[in-house]
């Protein structure tokens, strides 16, 4: 053994370290502490699938700055990345675009920065094949990573272009939305829509990273910010009643974007969507079909009638799904109008007058949760717990009858309400 002497070390990047060390030991020690000061000090929650895919999941606040200390943790052999957003965020972000492009380059990954129409529109097969010839002319390569940067459009899109081209290419989320953030960002799912019917082409692609900067949301406006409200509700009600009653407490503080609710409320809803993710990643059994809760007929709704944003569409669904489940004797009355009555107060509609249960009827019927000529509904049997109730298509329209006595929906469609494309 070589004579042990005590040595000191000073790093600008790390604290003054003072130890009687070998120097193999010491070595080592000035090895980790390099290495140890180009880790980020956020700790992430990890999401395992099984047991060749699991992922981090960064949450914060300001949490940006950090982005390429992040990203080469996870992907040390990437030397370009190509993000994809929309016209809207690439301006109203600039600056943060512009935070992610230096901080990858100072680990030497170049960005590219592709920016498409906004809009479900853009989910489709027309913009699937603008982004598969974005890839193309930079001549993409597998080892390059493709960053979604937006909300569920972007994060859906971009997922099913890098889960295709090149048969798979790395894969990084930035939502932000609070729709993305709290919700479709995580568990791997990407589309596009066809036609009328809301991802009905697409699958299952999981990132190798997703980074939550709860700083985006002081950007959306007060109607976007309520639609993401809608998916928070929907865990309130399916599993956390305690959720539940935090969000009618804190209606007021949440309209006001305080920054330490809404980054609460985007970590519970992480934290809930992981653990069913992790129980049933590909829907295989009846645990994730319960995220579906209110989208049977807010899909619907929202692919026929586009003045609806997805999260206004859900508000409506939720309230008619619990209407469907008084209906049924599953639910209390008085919870259905507790659920109304929040969304109500956060500035979501619970009602969708003006417009017939008939048009819906078709594309209900492309619904993922249908098997052969029975309709899955997520209904609540009480505030914090969620069923499924199989209902054959020829008792449909006398079920959806009673969303109309409700006045939930309208008996015939107003002129005014139908809408193409």
């Amino acid at each position: 053994m070589g004579k042990r002497e005590n040595e000191i070390i000073s790093f600008s990047f790390s604290v003054l370290l003072i130890a009687p060390l070998y120097p193999s030991v010491l070595a080592l020690k000035i090895w980790s502490e390099i290495m140890d000061s180009t880790k980020s000090k956020i700790e992430p929650i990890w999401t395992t699938i099984d047991e060749k895919t699991t992922y981090p999941i960064y949450i914060g606040t300001d949490i940006i700055s950090e982005f390429g200390t992040i990203f080469k943790e996870h992907l040390p052999r990437c030397s370009q990345a190509l993000l994809v957003t929309n016209q809207t965020i690439e301006e109203v972000h600039a600056a943060k675009i512009s935070q992610i492009s230096e901080s990858l380059a100072s680990i030497g990954v170049d960005l590219i920065v592709e920016a498409i129409p906004e809009g479900e529109r853009t989910k489709s097969y027309w913009g699937l094949g603008m982004l598969y010839d974005f890839f193309a002319e930079h001549q993409l390569d597998r080892q390059s990573v493709i960053i979604a940067m937006g909300g569920g459009v972007i994060g859906d899109l971009a997922g099913f272009a890098a889960s295709t081209f090149l048969r798979g290419l790395p894969l990084v989320h930035i939502p932000t939305t609070l729709i993305a953030q709290a919700d479709s960002s995580l568990g791997g799912k990407v589309a596009i829509n066809l036609a009328r019917v809301k991802n009905i082409v697409g699958g299952f692609y999981h990132p190798k990273m997703i980074c939550i900067d709860a700083s985006f949301l002081q950007t959306l406006n007060a109607r976007e910010l309520r639609a993401g409200l809608a998916e928070v509700v929907k865990y309130a009600v399916i599993m956390d009643s305690e959720l539940f009653n935090y969000l009618e407490a804190n209606v007021e503080n949440i309209i006001a974007k305080d920054p330490d609710v809404l980054e609460k409320l985007v970590r519970r809803c992480c934290e809930h969507k992981i653990a069913v993710v992790e129980e049933d990643p590909e829907e295989r059994t009846d645990r994730r079909a319960i995220l579906n809760y209110g989208h049977t007929i807010g899909h619907a709704l929202e692919s026929l009638y586009h003045r609806y944003l997805h999260g206004e569409a859900v508000s409506v669904g939720m309230v008619a799904a619990s209407y469907l489940a008084v209906k049924t004797e599953i639910l209390p009355l008085a919870d259905a109008e507790r659920q109304s009555k929040l969304l109500s107060r956060i500035g979501l509609p619970t009602d969708a007058l003006g417009v017939s249960i008939d048009p819906l009827l078709q594309p209900m019927l492309h619904d993922k949760k249908r098997r052969g000529n029975t309709l899955r509904f997520i209904l609540p049997t009480k505030i914090g717990d969620i069923t499924i109730k199989d209902v054959l298509k020829n008792d449909l329209p006398d079920l959806l009858q009673y969303l109309v006595e409700k006045q939930i929906f309208s008996p015939s469609e107003d002129a005014t309400a139908t809408e193409e494309g």
